[in-house]
């Protein structure tokens, strides 16, 4: 079951906006930075992925070791997506079946469009909940040039 209503706003946001003091987490888990396992099972397309995302994860600062599941769920639907779209590409989006014997040749959508667009829907939540996406990652407090701003707001506010 979906959690209902928007998601939380992470508590580095709500000090920089000013929200009241009773509404933020002031122990909410920060990020170890410390890489996940990469899966054994992943193609090398896949695994540049993988390392491809880490690296990315690890500049913004939303690196964890728990994020392996999510990065293997990501990677998996990359996977599928490839696959189908290497399918689209090689059959057409539209493909052409026979009805039977005796049965006009009917034309109908290539399932791989299917595959594909699951994939790619799988793909933006993940991305989403990392905040790689130009969205998500507008809501993200960003430090300017190596700084830590909510550190520094935090220590001017003492």
């Amino acid at each position: 079951m979906a959690t209902r209503g928007r998601k939380p706003k992470p508590t580095a946001l709500k000090l920089l906006a000013g929200d009241r003091r009773d509404r933020i987490n002031l122990r909410e888990a920060e990020p170890d930075g410390i890489a996940p396992a990469m899966p054994g099972e992943l193609r090398a397309e896949v695994a540049a992925k993988w390392d491809e995302l880490i690296g990315q994860l690890r500049a913004i600062r939303v690196l964890s070791a728990a994020d392996g599941h999510a990065l293997a769920i990501y990677c998996a639907a990359y996977g599928r997506w490839l696959e189908a779209n290497a399918e689209i590409k090689r059959r057409g989006v539209v493909i052409d079946t026979h009805g039977g014997i005796g049965k006009h040749t009917v034309c109908k959508k290539n399932p791989a469009v299917d595959v594909s667009s699951s994939a790619e829907a799988i793909m933006l939540r993940v991305l989403t909940e990392f905040g790689l996406t130009p969205s998500s990652r507008a809501r993200i407090p960003a430090s300017v040039s190596g700084r830590d701003s909510l550190a520094e707001f935090l220590t001017a506010a003492k």
